[in-house]
């Protein structure tokens, strides 16, 4: 009987980047320009700075590590798929 590995508990980003990648079909141009176009919302952007801001100067409560752990991962996701979507451009021959 093999030792059971250690495995961290996947995180929303992470089981979608997976089903992303089931898909395997390429993004449209059109939705690859449409995924590049989006971002946080300026007042996401602010609050998520304030927050690692004071989390690095000395922490912050449970509740608003809870809060920082969601913008970055939002980050991410966004990311991601941004990256996804350069990728399908440039495999398409086309400019972002």
């Amino acid at each position: 009987m093999q030792p059971h590995a250690e495995r961290s508990k996947p995180t929303g980003v992470t089981v979608l980047s997976r089903a992303l990648e089931a898909k395997g079909a390429e993004v449209p141009p059109e939705g690859a320009r449409f995924i590049l176009d989006l971002g946080l919302r300026e007042e996401d952007k602010k609050r998520m700075l304030d927050l690692l801001a004071r989390q690095q100067q000395g922490g912050i409560p449970d509740e608003e590590r809870e809060e920082l752990e969601s913008y970055i991962q939002a980050d991410n996701l966004l990311s991601i798929l941004k990256a996804k979507a350069l990728l399908a451009l440039k495999k398409a021959g086309q400019e972002p």
